[in-house]
């Protein structure tokens, strides 16, 4: 193939193997338990403020809960685009979100 055509399909994300490679599977799992770890933080600490304040909105003014009200209008985005997981959704209710 010319490369310029390599360069192009590179650029789509072309997969060129489709053999599995052991070495990125692990650092895929690797990754996702690093975002559910961190999900569940930020989910123990709306749990909390919940408690706190008898609500979960946080307000993003707040610049002592800034990145929790970040992460609580992440949330309410994903969950309208259909992007969040129904483990999320579940737990989320739970807690009255």
């Amino acid at each position: 193939l010319p490369e310029d055509h390599i360069d192009r399909l590179e650029k789509i994300g072309f997969v060129w193997s489709l053999r599995r490679d052991r070495t990125s599977d692990q650092a895929v799992a690797k990754e996702w338990a690093t975002i559910n770890s961190k999900w569940n933080e930020r989910y123990e600490e709306l749990k909390k403020y919940r408690a706190r304040h008898g609500h979960c909105n946080v307000p993003r003014k707040n610049s002592l809960n800034a990145k929790l009200a970040n992460w609580v209008m992440t949330q309410r985005t994903s969950y309208r685009t259909g992007k969040l997981s129904n483990d999320h959704i579940e737990r989320l209710e739970k807690i009255g979100f």
